[in-house]
């Protein structure tokens, strides 16, 4: 990042100690601070089709600087690139992860979400209680369901979350 642009050229450690080192030399009240600008200016600047294939990396410098982002909005939208970044290490197999970036990105949300954003609240949820699950954390999977099934209005979405309750016993 160069005067707010985002530059291609790669820079590279010669050893991962180095870069740890590099880190933290930092002074702790500059990390936060740096990892939002980076993760914001990442997210304004790319293309789109950049900003999907690197979600990942965005997600991982918004949520380092997570107890920065002040407005709901911000905080939404950290949410939805948690769930882009979850479903991705999903597919991968990579069930920690995801699991780690659904409860990174259902921090701090609005106590409304059903009511203000129900699609972002169903998938949450679902993915949530589908990672929990694929995880072994079975209690946590169910409640996740159950909690998803009272709070979602539409029939067809509580349907598909009963037939994950079904397929997960």
């Amino acid at each position: 990042l160069v005067d707010g642009a985002v530059v291609t050229r790669q820079l590279s450690f010669f050893h991962d100690r180095m870069q740890e080192a590099a880190y933290r030399s930092l002074p702790g009240d500059q990390i936060a601070p740096l990892h939002h600008r980076i993760g914001r200016l990442l997210l304004e600047k790319l293309p789109p089709d950049e900003r999907e294939r690197r979600v990942v990396d965005i997600v991982g410098h918004l949520n380092r600087a997570a107890d920065r982002l002040q407005t709901p909005t911000e905080r939404l939208e950290l949410a939805q690139l948690n769930l882009a970044s979850a479903r991705r290490a999903k597919s991968s197999a990579a069930f920690d992860a995801a699991l780690e970036y659904l409860r990174a990105g259902m921090h701090k949300l609005p106590e409304d979400l059903w009511q203000s954003e129900p699609d972002l609240a169903f998938h949450l949820y679902r993915e949530r209680a589908e990672l929990e699950y694929l995880n072994s954390r079975f209690e946590q999977a169910e409640h996740y369901c159950y909690d998803a099934i009272e709070r979602e209005p539409d029939i067809h979405r509580q349907v598909d979350l009963h037939h994950m309750l079904v397929m997960q016993y």
